[in-house]
């Protein structure tokens, strides 16, 4: 029994031994070095031994701000350090961990750091600004505020530079380790922001009718001004209230306004308004045998649209194709569409289908206008045979109301009264360019007449 108890205490034992061998050792840390005198305010450079509690350990050190490491400059006597100096110092000891870095700053009695400067002064700007804060005293850290109030050493350390979008105060002041902080530097930032271009509707181009122009602007609260007449707008300029319709070609700048604000840009729209109407050939009248009625419109792009019911014509209504018969007495209606919907002013002519030949006879095939090349409007019909004719007078008026049109051919122009056909011709020196004129040719018999029309023409300012 007792050799059983004895074996059993032996290998406890062993085991014991077995585990303790495989416990490693952990490296020792070498102590912390230590400054003598110890960091503070001076009145004169100071010698500065450093000590390590750790014996054997080698100590290495900076004098320029940097972690010191294996390959440092190693202390070997007191050093003499001039004040504003910062020492730091690491020991190291071949096998053990190296100490922490300590670090000790020797500066004169009074000190204190350099102000803060801006790279931007304060004022006003038209955008936003990059601010960059210096010192001039090394390793000082710069803490700053942008909101009036005064930096302390827990306000924002200034690292790269600030952002200023907005008005601001800027007040910036640098602190260092055992220095009297710095005198606080202060900019007021203006900032100011620029109100958004007006933007007209709808835009600029060419129209055929009166055009509505409203103008909006995406900054809120702001007075928006306009011009018609090419000059630019100011604060004193027709002031936006609501939508205003323009009648003639006209140039519209628009500037939008707001307190404290720079003023926007000058928005610039042209309209082209041609007020031109669809012209029909021949033109309205009393004829005595079917009819093919031609349509034009000056503007090319335009899609012409009739009615024959005596309706108003809309984006809906017929399609001009191809010359239309008339067999029927009709009142014919059509305008002209821009793409996007914009129409022209209506055009309408009565066309009156007669049972039996007059007492006289005109069979009129054409009545157009064109421009000539000196502004001035040359009117041309064909009569395919005329009797009992005594001539034909021409009236003109701005509008296509009749009633009140005048007559521009004081002398009547005589008929020929010939079956064969003969093409008439009279110039309207009385016209001035930029406006819109409507014509009736009138056929002049022994004791009655007919009326053939309206004509329109448009003739644009140079």
């Amino acid at each position: 029994m007792k050799q059983v108890f004895t074996m059993i205490v032996l290998l406890l034992a062993l085991f014991l031994v077995a585990s303790c061998e495989k416990t490693p050792t952990e490296p020792k840390v070498v102590a912390a070095p230590e400054f003598l005198p110890p960091e503070g305010q001076y009145s004169t450079a100071q010698t500065v031994a450093i000590t390590c509690a750790t014996s054997g350990a080698e100590i290495r050190y900076t004098l320029d701000g940097n972690d010191p490491n294996s390959v440092s400059l190693v202390y070997s006597a007191p050093l003499l350090v001039e004040l504003g100096t910062t020492i730091r110092a690491k020991a190291f000891k071949a096998g053990w961990t190296p100490s922490t870095i300590s670090e000790a700053s020797y500066a004169g009695i009074g000190w204190a750091v350099a102000t803060p400067t801006f790279n931007h002064p304060g004022g006003i700007y038209t955008s936003p600004i990059f601010v960059i804060i210096e010192c001039e005293t090394p390793s000082a850290v710069i803490r700053y505020t942008t909101d009036g109030s005064e930096p302390t050493q827990t306000s924002n350390v200034f690292d790269e530079s600030i952002y200023v979008e907005s008005t601001s105060t800027l007040k910036a002041k640098a602190f260092k380790h055992l220095w009297n902080a710095s005198q606080t530097a202060v900019s007021d930032y203006i900032i100011l922001k620029t109100v958004a271009n007006p933007v007209l509707h709808p835009p600029g181009g060419t129209f055929i009718s009166p055009v509505d122009v409203s103008i909006s602007c995406s900054t809120s609260w702001v007075s928006v001004r306009y011009t018609t007449d090419g000059s630019e707008p100011t604060e004193t300029s027709t002031a936006y209230t609501g939508a205003f319709v323009l009648n003639s070609d006209t140039v519209v700048k628009a500037k939008a306004f707001k307190v404290g604000w720079l003023p926007s840009a000058t928005t610039l729209e042209e309209y082209s308004i041609s007020r031109a109407i669809p012209n029909f050939n021949p033109p309205g009248g009393t004829f005595y045998a079917p009819i093919h009625v031609a349509m034009s419109f000056p503007i090319v792009v335009t899609t012409i649209r009739y009615t024959t019911d005596g309706s108003e014509p809309t984006i809906f209504s017929n399609p001009y194709i191809a010359p239309i018969q008339i067999s029927n007495s009709i009142t014919l209606m059509a305008k002209a569409f821009l793409p996007g919907g914009n129409a022209s002013l209506e055009m309408n002519n009565e066309y009156m289908m007669a049972d039996s030949l007059p007492e006289f006879y005109v069979n009129l095939s054409s009545f157009v206008a064109h421009q000539t090349a000196q502004n001035q409007i040359r009117l041309t019909w064909i009569s395919q045979a005329e009797s009992s004719m005594l001539g034909y007078r021409i009236y003109r008026n701005g509008t296509a109301n009749q009633a009140s049109a005048l007559m521009i051919t004081p002398t009547m122009m005589p008929a020929t009264n010939t079956s064969t056909i003969m093409t008439y011709t009279n110039t309207d020196y009385g016209v001035s360019p930029g406006s819109s004129f409507f014509y009736w040719l009138e056929a002049v018999a022994y004791d009655s007449e007919v009326f053939y029309g309206p004509i329109n023409i448009y003739l644009p300012s140079n």
